[in-house]
């Protein structure tokens, strides 16, 4: 065997010995990613379960978050107008707060964002926002529990 062979083959296992090198860390680099995302999806089932929110409410969010974004901003946005839902009264068996219970607690806890916090989407609450989901008690309750965490620097 010549120097010049075993020069070549001396190359391409070293070759060889890198391309797995590579292809390990790749492996690991995966395995990380892995394990740091089920890290974060523990963390954001467990804010949820604080905020009084099901998995489900998450995962709703999170879909609301995939959509295609807006328009550039040189095309015109169109915003639709909030109208203010009727008064429901819950069954005399579930007395409900008062709506401005929400607008008290917003205010509370978010001073003078409150107003804008109560009118802006937020994915938690699908898409909705605030002032909208409070119109029922389940979604008072939602919006309530979200407050709270804020409160609580969820």
């Amino acid at each position: 065997m010549t120097a010049r062979a075993s020069s070549v083959e001396a190359l391409e296992a070293e070759i060889a010995r890198l391309t797995q090198e590579r292809q390990d860390l790749e492996r690991q680099q995966q395995q990380l990613r892995v394990d740091g995302l089920r890290n974060l999806v523990d963390d954001f089932a467990q804010k949820l379960g604080a905020a009084g929110f099901s998995l489900q409410d998450g995962i709703e969010a999170l879909q609301v978050r995939a959509r295609p974004a807006p328009p550039p901003a040189d095309q015109p946005v169109r915003h639709s107008v909030i109208k203010p839902a009727p008064f429901v009264t819950a069954p005399k068996s579930q007395p409900r707060p008062p709506m401005d219970a929400v607008h008290l607690r917003a205010q509370s806890v978010l001073g003078s964002d409150a107003i804008d916090w109560l009118k802006r989407a937020h994915p938690l609450l699908g898409g909705m926002t605030p002032a909208q989901m409070a119109t029922t008690p389940r979604g008072e309750e939602k919006v309530l529990a979200l407050l709270a965490a804020y409160a609580r620097g969820a």
